[in-house]
């Protein structure tokens, strides 16, 4: 049986050298087994699904089980929608990495296609082993391990072939060589395979160790003559031939067992190809980061409050007075990494100066010490000082990165901790380029670093007994784990949680309705939607209910969706094909479900499947059975829904999991008794903040804080300070006698 396999294998190989097709393997699982398979996806957003590289097709009505152990660097598979009904169960990779994933079937028969050759059956139908990618488990024989060899190979070339014809690169010539290079790599363990069978076949007494020793040596040997042969014959004049030539050999099997390297890689929203790859450090590496972190706290602590405070401002200084070039480049820089239009980047990047230069300017009356000599005793001396809490591991996220990140580090450095900050993988330069400032402007190199982390060494720092402080800012879930690597931590750490929103508006019947429309738009578009205080569901009073929706409508239809880089477009993609197809799922289920799209997606034709350009879309005829009505959508999308009242708006946007922000539209300035009315709603809202006519925006000298599934803490105003500070009481009495 094992020869019979190891001859399929080998014909498949040899015939993928002269054309590679899309191959099928179908299989049936019976009920209560289990079918392994291994996933290397090379492009962000890639699908492994209907449309992508496995199917499912439920063939009975039933669930199943799905187990995964994820080899992403980034430790991300995102999933759309567990059925349980006939169907297909279409999985979204979210980041570049390796998965290894197992289906187990508990209830009904499945029928297990694999469409693309890029995945691979880890272990024959109906076994499960524990056997990865790249290695092969104690208990399987020689010629097993070559099967799982030649049909590495064999996936090598596919992916080989997709890898360069899908990039405007000089990589075609590369093809052949790497197919050559491959089929002598097949070749030689097809001579391996049948050697150990002759000699298994004439001598079965001679032990297997011995045999598994020489087939290793062997494969070993010709194997390292294949790779020299072959890696001389890829040009290493140019950058891009040295680029291409890492690449290239990244995706060959290695005839020597290599560490496994991890890294990031962001990839360009509106073009999916990669722009920039970051290394993790060790563990090693990053106790050696925290040890120093947690040294220059000591000294930086000490370091006078006006220090401090001039330190800060000379950061503003040195980003105000960058040269217009640098300017420009900052701006394409973000736009690259994160997809918004380049012409709307200026806004955040004075908004977050605008930030920095409030909460240096309140933060010498924050942070001096608090005297209680007005109410002293005799003899007494009583006062309060704010102390740093040490080092604080601040996690940021990619939609607005500077004016979150502002949030929380400089007001830490300010107040005498030391920061090591964690930036999205999406927007990894923002960080450098932060930090690098900041050492400019004279703060000292280990007290602020910049750490690009995996999941897991993020739950290491969280952990680590020299971090005193989290500060993390995104999803709930996110926000839910770091809370839970808290807990679970020695000790007992603080933590500010600043996650999502469902962000919703009301307006009232004497609203300017021309004036709340630009501003609900706007709120609801910018960032294609992608902002946690986003406004993302809007309740109208039925007597303004049908011109606030006509007027609505048209102001959206006059977007233009496009390439970010240029200047006419207004609205980008969002940040990934993932989040792009999270957002149409959600649009067409609350179709489904009896909603009403108003704006024809003809009129957005860069917003294609498979890409991350999302069409605008207003929704009518909508209602809390919903999830475009409860779940954060992150996206260009919001629904409208009609109301009859104060008291039955206020129900409305109380109904929620989250409590972000909300906004009400009134006229206060004609209406006095309308002020009243916002007052009342104030009170009866169950949020962190209320706008009126006005959102989507942070004052910062208002505290930024969340209720409910938005998280808890407080970011900004003199409560940021505090939160990033500890109160020690000085008791002192100075008479004795």
């Amino acid at each position: 049986m094992l020869l019979l396999n190891l001859l399929a294998s080998s014909v498949l190989f040899l015939a993928s050298i002269q054309h590679v097709k899309a191959s099928a393997l179908t299989t049936i699982i019976a009920p209560n087994e289990r079918l392994c398979f291994y996933a290397d996806v090379d492009k962000a957003g890639e699908k492994i699904g209907a449309s992508g590289l496995v199917q499912l097709d439920v063939q009975a009505g039933g669930s199943f089980d799905i187990d995964f152990d994820i080899k992403d660097p980034n430790e991300k598979l995102l999933l759309d929608g567990q059925r349980e009904r006939s169907g297909d169960y279409v999985l979204t990779a979210n980041t570049v990495g390796e998965y290894a994933f197992c289906f187990e079937n508990d209830m009904s028969t499945l029928t297990e296609k694999l469409l693309d050759l890029d995945i691979m059956v880890e272990s024959e139908p109906r076994r499960e082993v524990e056997a990865k990618p790249g290695q092969v488990s104690d208990h399987t024989s020689p010629i097993e391990e070559s099967i799982y060899r030649l049909n590495s190979l064999l996936m090598n070339i596919k992916r080989t072939q997709r890898y360069f014809h899908t990039r405007e690169t000089r990589g075609f010539s590369l093809v052949k060589s790497t197919q050559s290079r491959l089929f002598w790599y097949g070749v030689c363990e097809s001579l391996a395979v049948v050697g150990m069978a002759a000699c298994m076949f004439c001598k079965p007494s001679l032990p297997r160790r011995v045999v598994v020793i020489k087939y290793r040596l062997y494969r070993y040997v010709s194997l390292t003559f294949v790779n020299r042969t072959f890696t001389r014959n890829i040009s290493s004049g140019s950058h891009l031939d040295k680029i291409m030539k890492r690449d290239f050999n990244s995706i060959l099997p290695s005839p020597i067992a290599m560490p496994n390297v991890q890294t990031q890689t962001t990839t360009v929203p509106h073009t999916q190809e990669p722009y920039v790859t970051r290394t993790y450090p060790t563990e090693d590496e990053l106790n050696d980061k925290l040890q120093c972190a947690a040294l220059a706290q000591i000294t930086w602590r000490q370091r006078p409050l006006k220090h401090r405070i001039e330190v800060g401002n000379k950061f503003v200084s040195l980003f105000k007075d960058l040269p217009d070039d640098d300017r420009k480049a900052l701006h394409l820089e973000l736009t690259m990494q994160m997809g918004r239009p380049v012409g709307q980047v200026p806004g955040e990047i004075r908004g977050f100066l605008s930030r920095a230069e409030h909460m240096l300017s309140i933060a010498e009356a924050c942070l001096s010490d608090v005297s209680l000599q007005d109410t002293d005793l005799p003899g007494f001396k009583r006062y309060i000082k704010r102390e740093p809490l040490g080092v604080v591991f601040v996690i940021a996220p990619w939609n607005y990165p500077y004016l979150v990140t502002i949030n929380a580090v400089l007001p830490a450095i300010v107040a005498g901790n030391a920061v090591l900050l964690k930036p999205s993988p999406q927007t990894p330069l923002v960080a450098e380029r932060f930090v690098d400032m900041l050492h400019k402007a004279g703060v000292p190199q280990d007290l602020v670093q910049v750490l690009h982390l995996s999941p897991s060494l993020t739950t290491y720092v969280v952990q680590h007994a020299l971090v005193d402080f989290v500060s993390f800012t995104g999803s709930v879930v996110g926000g839910q784990a770091v809370e839970r690597a808290a807990v679970e931590a020695s000790g007992f750490k603080g933590v500010a949680l600043e996650l999502g929103g469902k962000d919703p508006a009301y307006v009232r019947p004497d609203a300017d309705l021309q004036y709340a429309v630009a501003e609900l738009v706007d709120g609801a578009m910018f960032n294609s939607g992608q902002s946690c205080c986003a406004i993302e569901r809007i309740y109208v009073h039925d007597a303004v209910y049908d011109a606030f929706v006509t007027q609505y409508v048209d102001l959206v239809k006059q977007y233009t969706l496009g390439d970010p880089t240029k200047s006419e477009t207004s609205l980008g993609p969002v940040v990934s094909i993932a989040g792009a197809d999270r957002i149409r799922k959600q649009v067409a289920d609350a179709v489904k479900a009896g909603a009403t799209a108003l704006i024809p997606e003809d009129l957005f034709p860069m917003a294609r499947l498979g890409t991350a350009y999302v069409a605008p879309q207003v929704l009518i005829n909508v209602d809390h059975t919903m999830d475009v009505m409860m779940e954060e959508t992150f996206g260009p999308v919001v629904g409208i829904q009609k109301v009859t009242s104060d008291d039955d708006a206020i129900r409305l946007m109380n109904d929620s999991r989250y409590g972000l922000t909300a906004s009400v539209w009134t006229n206060v300035q004609d209406h006095p008794e309308s002020e009243q009315a916002f007052l009342r709603i104030v009170d009866e809202l169950q949020t962190g903040t209320v706008f009126l006519n006005r959102c989507d925006v942070l004052d910062p000298a208002l505290a930024w804080t969340g209720v409910k599934d938005s998280g808890r803490g407080v970011s900004l105003s003199k409560f940021g300070y505090d939160q990033l500070t500890r109160a020690k009481s000085v008791h002192m009495k100075i008479k004795t006698t």
